[in-house]
């Protein structure tokens, strides 16, 4: 099948806008991280998804790849990302639109000085709001079929526990970095963006009365 140019450009000026925000609010660095979005009807068997080495803070129309979900062929471009796994993974398992993989360092930073505690655990409305939303899988080499199924697993997890969570959610991979979904590339950001905030929220507190004996299996 054939993609219309303008649904693809359009498609593609939308990630491209909403990436480099997230590059601006240090979600992205460098080439790490992958978004991805299904076009719209009657195109929705098919995603745009960020290629192989391209830098998400300043992403141009060659920077994209095309490809059908359900089967995985590749319809546009050569550099597919290693982790479209991943992405395919959360598809299969979720009802969304979107899905976004970045590293976000405040939330590697938290990892790694939390001990085992939870910034879910923080007494605000946010993280009573979100913790149920939130999974997580061990350490697995990034780009891995393993990886993928974990996540993939996770996710499915997520939504056996609650419907709506097909529509938006996110997973935390241990030691590498973050995925969220969302009706929308913009919920799903905005979803990552919460994620960060509040490990931001976490470190401003680890040295004041945030200190619990409570240890938890992982960060959220």
């Amino acid at each position: 099948m054939s993609i219309p140019e303008d649904l693809r450009k359009n498609a593609c000026a939308r990630m491209m806008y909403l990436a480099h925000e997230a590059w601006l609010w240090g979600l992205f660095s460098a080439q790490n991280g992958n978004i991805s979005q299904k076009l719209s009807k009657p195109y929705e068997a098919y995603l745009v998804i960020t290629a192989q080495g391209s830098c998400k803070g300043h992403l141009e129309q060659k920077d994209f790849c095309i490809l059908n979900w359900k089967n995985g062929k590749l319809l546009e471009g050569t550099r597919l990302s290693s982790e479209t796994k991943v992405h395919l993974g959360i598809y299969d398992a979720c009802e969304c639109q979107a899905v976004v993989h970045c590293h976000p360092p405040k939330l590697l930073a938290w990892e790694i000085v939390s001990q085992g505690r939870s910034f879910m655990d923080l007494p605000i409305f946010e993280t009573k709001m979100w913790k149920d939303s939130i999974g997580y899988v061990g350490v697995y080499q990034p780009g891995s079929q393993e990886l993928a199924d974990a996540v993939e697993q996770c996710a499915a997890k997520l939504v056996n526990k609650n419907p709506r969570y097909a529509f938006n959610g996110a997973i935390w991979m241990a030691e590498h970095g973050l995925c969220t979904w969302g009706k929308s590339l913009k919920e799903a950001f905005a979803i990552a963006e919460e994620m960060e905030h509040l490990a931001d929220i976490a470190l401003l507190t680890t040295h004041g009365d945030f200190h619990t004996n409570q240890l938890v299996p992982h960060i959220f």
